[in-house]
Formats: structure tokens, sequence, C-alpha cells
């Protein structure tokens, strides 16, 4: 009896000890590799070349790591769009790395490691809360075949364009933030140059792009976003860059206009031009670089838009889109008018800014 005792005690040591080693060969492959998955598991050639590369893999977990701690910050609802927001990026993953016709492990693991990790910054910073009110981040990817042929098969332009878009939204049941929500998502989407549209693969042909819509500034009367858009188009010398602020009057529930923050008819337009030309006046090489009059009815409409303007204690500044004023080599700097300066032309209901 004890003998038998004893070999079964051995018996079940040994099985126990075998189980162990098995679990701790199988953590240690998955830390090796990094990935968010069992790699013994691994089937699709994209999930095969996350396992075999260890960059990647690595960056793999930290895609699943960032995306769950975001989700975990919001309402099921924004964790919903999220969801599907993730599942959108994936497949679009498959087209732009051709996943499933694949059969090269290196080369695939080295079209996905760039995308993963602009995908970890995004989702890193995917949630945020500026006072009572949680915000989160939208995305939309998009693979569009090039309208022309002739850059298909080229390295840099394997037949396609892309085009990626991330938007702020609000994470709030409140009925004027869904005002704000629709037209945030709006704004991103008409930085394509599709307006009225739904988002489609359409829009990415013949370029590579990006659009970001970020929170800029929130004041009890307004909240402020910035957008920026960079397109590189297939076979064009540089990219075309332009940002732009807009301002969202929380009250009236629509965009800031110009007549919200200056009299009209007061002359405020040619006030600012006047400042603002004679600032670039000053910079280095200004006589052979400006290429706008202050007189010009274009110069008077770009220092108009309120889309140029940034708000603050200090005055309102001045931003000046590529060409508006000079060449691409040598970008406009963005002039403050102070507000002492503009007093004289602001609606007294706005001034002094809050």
């Amino acid at each position: 009896m004890r003998w038998g005792q004893s070999s079964i005690r051995l018996t079940v040591e040994a099985g126990l000890r075998r189980v162990v080693v098995g679990l701790m060969v199988g953590l240690l492959a998955h830390a090796a590799s990094g990935a968010s998955f069992d790699c013994k598991k691994a089937v699709r050639p994209k999930e095969k070349a996350i396992c075999a590369d260890a960059d990647l893999g690595k960056v793999d977990e930290e895609v699943a790591a960032a995306y769950r701690v975001a989700r975990r910050k919001v309402s099921p609802a924004a964790a919903a769009l999220m969801l599907g927001d993730q599942r959108e990026w994936l497949r679009w993953l498959s087209t732009v790395c051709d996943a499933a016709r694949s059969v090269d492990a290196k080369k695939l693991a080295g079209c996905l490691v760039g995308p993963y990790r602009e995908r970890a910054e995004v989702l890193e910073k995917a949630v945020l809360k500026r006072g009572e009110t949680m915000f989160f981040t939208r995305t939309m990817y998009l693979a569009g075949a090039d309208m022309s042929g002739e850059e298909s098969g080229a390295p840099a332009f394997p037949g396609f364009g892309t085009m990626e878009a991330d938007w702020v939204q609000a994470d709030s049941a409140e009925a004027g933030w869904g005002v704000w929500n629709a037209a945030v998502e709006r704004w991103a989407h008409e930085a394509f140059g599709d307006k009225g549209q739904p988002w489609r693969n359409e829009q990415a042909a013949g370029a590579d792009g990006s659009v970001s819509v970020t929170l800029a500034q929130m004041t009890p009367d307004r909240v402020s976003v910035l957008v920026v858009q960079d397109s590189m188009g297939h076979g064009a010398a540089h990219p075309m860059e332009y940002a732009e602020e807009i301002h969202w009057l929380w009250k009236e529930q629509r965009e800031l206009r110009a007549d919200d923050v200056f009299r009209a008819g007061s002359g405020w337009r040619q006030v600012i031009a006047r400042r603002c030309w004679a600032a670039l006046q000053e910079e280095p090489g200004a006589d052979e670089l400006l290429i706008k009059s202050s007189h010009e009815k274009s110069f008077l409409t770009q220092v108009g838009s309120p889309r140029n303007w940034t708000l603050d204690r200090k005055g309102l500044t001045v931003s000046f889109q590529e060409y508006s004023v000079s060449p691409r080599a040598a970008p406009a700097p963005d002039v403050l008018v102070p507000w002492a300066a503009l007093k004289p032309y602001v609606v007294p209901a706005f001034f002094p800014v809050r």
C-alpha cells in the first residue's frame, strides 16, 4: 500500500511538472513574440507575421493594451463605436498590406509595423477629459483604387491611395453635445473635399493623406477644434497641407461668425489686414517672398475668416494657409492682434474675451 501510494504521488507530481513546464514554455513563447494573442494558434498570414517579428509583436500588444484601456474609460455607447472603428481599421490593413495573398511574412511585417505604430499612438491619446465632459476619438480608414493606372505597381503607389481620419467626440448624452458631435464629423469629412457624401473609399484614390480634428479650446461660451489636413498626391512634387480652427458657440449651437465678434461696417477687416501686413513685412526677405497685398480682396478674406483665427485672452491670432501670402518654402508666421487694438470694433457682448 505504501509503495502504491508513493507511486501514485510520484506520477501525479511528474504530471504536474509537465503541465507547469508546458505553461512556462507557452508563456515564454508569448513573451518572446510580444503578440496580443497565442502565437501557437496563429493561422492567418498577418498573425504569423506578427509572431515572427519581435518589433511587430511588441507594437501589436501596445495596440491591444491601448485599445482596452481606452474602452474602459468611456460609456458603453462610445465603446461600441470604438469597437466598430477598430474592426474597420483591421479590415483596412488587409487591403493596404494585402494580407490575404501575401506569403512573405517578413515583407508583410514590414508593411504592418508602420500602421500599427500609428494606431497605437491614436489609441493612447483617444480619451481625455475637459471639465466635466469626457471626449473620445473616432477614426476612419479608406483605401481607394487609383483613378489612373500609371502608378499602379510602383513601390510607393501599389495601385491605391489611402486616407486616414480621426476626430474628437463628446461622450455625453446631452443633446447639445450630440449636435456638436455631428458637426465635428462633418468637418472631418469635408476636409476630404467630398461634402454631403458618406465616407467612401473613392475619396482616397490617387493620394495618401490624413485629416485630424482635435479639441483646441473650451470656454463657457464656445468649444474650438483644430482641423489639420495633409495630402500627398501620387506623382506630386510635395504634399498639400492646411490647418484651421473652428469655433462652436455653445448657446447658439452653431459655428462662430465674424459678426459675433465684430460690429458690422466698423472697418475691422481693414484694421486687422493692416496690422498683419505690417507684421509680415518685418519678416526677413519679405520683399521677395510676400505675394499678396494688404489691399487685395483675397487678403481681406483670409484675415477676416474666423477659421483662420485663434481667440484667447491675449487677442486674435491670424494664421495663413499655404500659398496665401508666401511660397510654401517660406511659410508666413501667425500674427497676434491684441484686443486693445480691436476694442473699438468688437461687439460689446463679446468683449472682453472670457
